[in-house]
């Protein structure tokens, strides 16, 4: 690694490459700042719908009441624990490139690749999980559809 500048005459980008980059970075902090917001929101939300349900279904004289509103608790927690770590990837691309960029740091830029590719790795594995997920239950509901026939 023998040139840390990577926005030279001789370098990796050139202008319109610093520029989109720079530009990329600013959507993708923007993003990682809504993300965090929503999740928080989902959060307080999963924590007071909760006990509202709660609450409700135990004045309905339902037996199950606090099972149902504790795993509608647990489950935004694992909903939003799940959503963070590509909110905060995505986050920190925006935030790594921009620095880079600013300082041409060459070190910068390949740590700001790396939070890149965390980010893309873990949302194509969560679709792949999700559409065997759609699969399983297609063939299951083809399958309950012909048994019970």
């Amino acid at each position: 690694m023998e040139n840390s500048n990577i926005f030279n005459e001789n370098g990796l980008l050139d202008q319109n490459g610093k520029i989109n980059l720079d530009e990329a970075g600013k959507w993708s902090r923007f993003l990682g700042i809504v993300g965090f917001v929503i999740l928080g929101i989902m959060l307080i939300f999963g924590l007071f719908a909760g006990s509202l349900l709660s609450g409700l279904m135990a004045a309905s004289g339902t037996p199950f009441a606090s099972f149902g509103a504790t795993f509608f608790t647990v489950y935004m927690i694992v909903v939003c624990a799940i959503a963070f770590y590509p909110t905060f990837m995505l986050y920190k691309f925006g935030s790594a490139v921009r620095a880079s960029i600013r300082t041409s740091d060459a070190a910068g830029f390949n740590q700001s690749l790396l939070y890149l590719k965390r980010y893309f790795k873990f949302v194509g594995i969560f679709t792949i999980i999700i559409l065997g997920l759609y699969a399983l239950i297609f063939i299951f509901s083809a399958l309950g559809s012909v048994v019970g026939r």
